[in-house]
C-alpha cells in the first residue's frame, strides 16, 4: 500500500506544476458562452484552495501558506499580462487569494481546529 504522507512533497510539486501549466498555457480567453466567464475565477479559486491545503499537509505554517498563495497569485497575473495569449486580471488575483485563504481555513478544519500538525501526527 502506498503511504501518501511519504510522498507529500512530490504531490505538492506535481500539483504546483499543474497549476502553472493551467494558468500559463496558451488558451483563448473568449468563452463561447458569455454567461460562463465566471468559470475562470472559479478555476483560480479551486486551484489555490488545493495549493493551501497541500502546503499545510507539507507542514508549512499559516503565514508561510498565506504568503506563498498571495505571492504566487500575484506573480502569475504579472506573468500573464505580457503574454499574447493570456490576460492579467485583478479578479483572477482576488480569486487566487480568496482561494488560498479558504484553503487555510479548510486545512485548519481538517486538522480538527489545530494550527499545528495534522491529526495523524505526521
Amino acid at each position: 500500500m502506498i503511504v501518501l504522507h511519504r510522498h507529500r512533497r512530490s504531490i505538492f510539486g506535481a500539483y504546483l506544476v499543474l497549476v502553472l501549466v493551467l494558468l500559463l498555457a496558451p488558451i483563448t480567453q473568449e468563452s463561447p458562452i458569455p454567461e460562463l466567464t465566471w468559470l475562470d475565477k472559479l478555476v483560480h479559486f479551486v486551484l489555490f484552495v488545493g495549493l493551501a491545503v497541500l502546503g499545510f499537509w507539507n507542514r508549512a505554517s499559516v503565514p508561510a501558506v498565506a504568503l506563498f498563495t498571495v505571492a504566487l497569485a500575484g506573480t502569475l497575473e504579472l506573468i500573464q499580462g505580457p503574454l499574447p495569449y493570456r490576460s492579467a486580471e485583478l479578479l483572477d488575483f482576488v480569486a487566487g487569494v480568496v482561494g488560498g485563504v479558504c484553503g487555510v481555513g479548510l486545512a485548519v478544519l481538517l486538522r480538527g481546529g489545530q494550527m499545528g500538525r495534522w491529526a495523524d501526527g505526521r
